[in-house]
């Protein structure tokens, strides 16, 4: 198998393009690297990506209903802190870094020093774009989604308490609705007046089996990236880490005839 050499600093291009919404927000409106945001999204997506923010920056103004998008697993970028101005290390998601092998860092340990980097804004920034046009004041919410999700919702419940605004929705993906769940059980939430649950799986789901057995389709095609190791090993050594995705598994009599937990 070919080697790669990993050279030092290993600062990648994704690393350089870990902003936060409020950064990209601007550089959007502003035109601002526009070549770089072009290969990163794409011709179409950075037009219309532009042309939501230029629109944002004419017409928006303050004071709209907070609205807490919480994305799903997979859904928050991971990776290590550096000393400024060096950008963070990406490991999540750094296509790069997965040919490296170093995918394996995000095995979860207690003393792991992986952190929440922000919210994949591929994914997310249309939406929150899309929220300031329509009046709201959108909060893009990460978290580190390897984590159980008792520990998120305590930690969403602590933001949600702190927030200083009088009403608050929660728009929620795929596991985020359950850290929501989760958080709205914890005292002081009467702020919260709506949540929006978006493929929430309230009954587990059989991808998390999957993922654990090296057998679901995100893990095999990140398998395919990495140059170190298979999807079982993944499997094994990583994603088998994770608390959430035992949260996720789906209980008894939710699966249709297997029995999991046999």
């Amino acid at each position: 198998m070919t080697k790669i050499r990993e050279t030092k600093p290993h600062i990648t291009p994704y690393d350089k393009l870990s902003f936060d919404a409020e950064t990209l927000t601007g550089m959007l409106a502003s035109g601002a690297a526009q070549a770089v945001l072009t290969d990163f999204f794409g011709s179409a997506l950075y037009q219309e990506l532009t042309g939501l923010a230029q629109e944002v920056a004419k017409t928006r103004t303050r004071g709209g209903k907070r609205v807490y998008v919480l994305p799903g697993i997979m859904g928050s970028q991971l990776g290590l802190m550096r000393a400024r101005p060096k950008p963070p290390d990406v490991l999540w998601v750094d296509p790069i870094d997965i040919a490296f092998g170093r995918l394996t860092k995000l095995t979860l340990t207690e003393r792991s020093a992986v952190v929440s980097l922000g919210v994949l804004l591929y994914g997310y920034i249309k939406l929150q774009l899309k929220l300031q046009r329509a009046g709201f004041d959108p909060v893009l919410w990460d978290y580190d989604w390897r984590r159980s999700i008792d520990d998120s919702g305590r930690r969403l419940a602590a933001q949600l308490r702190e927030d200083p605004a009088r009403e608050i929705l929660l728009v929620a993906h795929s596991m985020g609705g359950l850290v929501a769940r989760h958080a709205l059980t914890l005292p002081g939430q009467t702020k919260v007046t709506r949540v929006v649950l978006l493929g929430t799986p309230n009954f587990g789901s059989l991808a998390a089996v999957q993922a654990l057995r090296g057998t679901y389709s995100v893990v095999r095609k990140v398998a395919m990236l990495d140059w170190k190791h298979s999807a079982e090993q993944l499997a094994e050594q990583v994603f088998g880490s994770f608390a959430s995705l035992y949260h996720l598994l789906p209980p008894a009599g939710r699966a249709g005839p297997i029995n999991l937990f046999a």
